[in-house]
């Protein structure tokens, strides 16, 4: 944990954990707090699961367009 709580410290989190063991089936149980749901999560876990798909922009559209569709994915 650092000083700061960030969508960008979140991501960093989540991939250093899997970093640890890129083999292994992570599961991560989130609450609804925004950082939990941002597009940099979303296209952190898109890379690593080599999902190609277009996933829009942010705030315009596809699956990045809201929280609610990012909460989807």
């Amino acid at each position: 944990m650092g000083n700061t709580r960030t969508e960008k410290d979140f991501e960093e989190h989540i991939n250093k954990t899997i970093e640890t063991d890129s083999q292994a089936q992570w599961i991560f149980i989130c609450d609804q707090l925004n950082t939990h749901k941002s597009e940099s999560l979303v296209k952190l876990v898109a890379r690593l699961c080599s999902i190609k798909d277009e996933l829009g922009k942010k705030g315009e559209s596809g699956i990045v367009k809201s929280m609610s569709s990012r909460a989807s994915f």
